[in-house]
Formats: C-alpha cells, structure tokens, sequence
C-alpha cells in the first residue's frame, strides 16, 4: 500500500491516474520540448520518473536531478556521463553508435 508522501517524489509503481497525461507528455515531446511547470509538490518529478522508468519503443530516457548536484559546474558533464551509462546499460548498446536504430530518440529530463 502506498503512504503519503507529501513534498516528495514517489516511486512510479505507486503513480496512479497520470497514464493519460503521461502519453500527451511523450507525444509531444515526439516533435518538440516540454516544460512542466507549477507550483511545488504537484508531482512533477513523480511524473518524471515514471516516464523514465517506462519510456515508450524507441525512447531512451534518462533522470538526472540537477538540482541536488553540489557541483553545478560539473553538472552537464554528469548529466551526459549518465546518458553514456544508461546507453551503454541498454540493450541498444549491442550496436555501434553508428547503426543505433533511426527510431531511438533520447528523452532529455531534468
């Protein structure tokens, strides 16, 4: 049974009801970038783990949260060595960068 966690972000197999707002996120982001944005402990990065944790054929998604990095400076170079292990830890990585499937696009989640 899942508790209330006010303030803080759940683990996406305790999200119920976003299934729909989740689809609209990923079919939007088929053709351009999204922000979501409004005012704290909505769900946001709930949603956003969710996402990560289940991305639809063909999305690679990664989660890093920036905000808790205490070396801002550092940040991007953290962010992308993420996006390099979580490749390599797909089972995509079995191809050569240069043959990865034209379908792949990486979903970019802060």
């Amino acid at each position: 049974m899942a508790k209330a966690n006010p303030g803080g972000s759940m683990d996406p197999k305790f999200i119920f009801g976003r299934d729909r707002l989740i689809d609209q996120i990923w079919d939007v982001l088929s053709r351009q970038c999204v922000l979501l944005n409004t005012e704290r402990r909505i769900g946001k990065t709930s949603i956003v783990r969710k996402m990560a944790a289940n991305p639809p054929e063909g999305w690679l998604a990664v989660f890093q949260d920036l905000e808790k990095s205490t070396l801002r400076a550092s940040s991007p170079k953290l962010f992308f060595s993420r996006c390099n292990s979580t490749w390599a830890g797909s089972n995509r990585s079995k191809a050569k960068p240069e043959k990865r499937p034209k379908t792949t696009r990486p979903a970019t989640m802060v």
